[in-house]
Formats: structure tokens, C-alpha cells, sequence
């Protein structure tokens, strides 16, 4: 899985309404560039999360239950390595007011 998870999680979130899209609004509603976009639809058609008709794509009505742990997968974040060094200490004072 040599995709970039953010443009994926983009992706997916255009395509939650369940409707067509045109390819094109990646680009112009999250400035994803065409070279991303082109591998994100390759990717999400061979692994058979998409129909794809010309310009426009959508989930596909046969989703199972390895797509949708794929979908899962794909949106979740990875805890940044600067928090690994976190200390309690640097906590503010906004709990003390809940």
C-alpha cells in the first residue's frame, strides 16, 4: 500500500455521499496533484472500492466487509513522533476549568 494516506482519506470523504464524482474535483476541492490522483483511482479500482464510468467515479454497490476494513484502515492516523517525548508537565491548565 504505497498510496499517500491523506489524499486516500480525501478521497474517501468525497465518495462517502455514495453519489458520482468527477474525477476533476479532487483536484479542485483538495489541490491534489494529477499524478496522486491517477494512482488513488488505480489503487482504490484494482483493490474494487470503485466504479469508475469515463471522468467519474463512486463506491462500488459490492462492498464486503475486507473493503470496508481496507476504507478503515486507509483513513486512520499515525500518532506523531513528536508526542513521544510529551511530558505531563507541559499540559496546560485548561483540564482545571472542566
Amino acid at each position: 500500500m504505497n498510496i499517500d494516506r491523506n489524499a486516500a482519506r480525501e478521497f474517501i470523504c468525497l465518495l462517502s455521499d455514495g453519489g458520482w464524482h468527477e474525477i476533476y474535483e479532487l483536484h479542485s476541492r483538495y489541490r491534489l496533484y494529477p499524478d496522486v490522483i491517477f494512482s488513488l483511482v488505480r489503487f482504490f479500482l484494482n483493490n474494487g472500492l470503485i466504479q469508475k464510468e469515463g471522468r467519474m467515479v463512486r463506491f462500488s454497490d459490492q462492498l464486503s466487509n475486507k473493503h470496508f476494513a481496507l476504507l478503515n484502515k486507509l483513513q486512520k492516523t499515525v500518532r506523531p513522533k513528536a508526542l513521544d517525548n510529551f511530558e505531563a508537565g507541559r499540559l496546560t491548565y485548561a483540564y482545571r476549568y472542566v
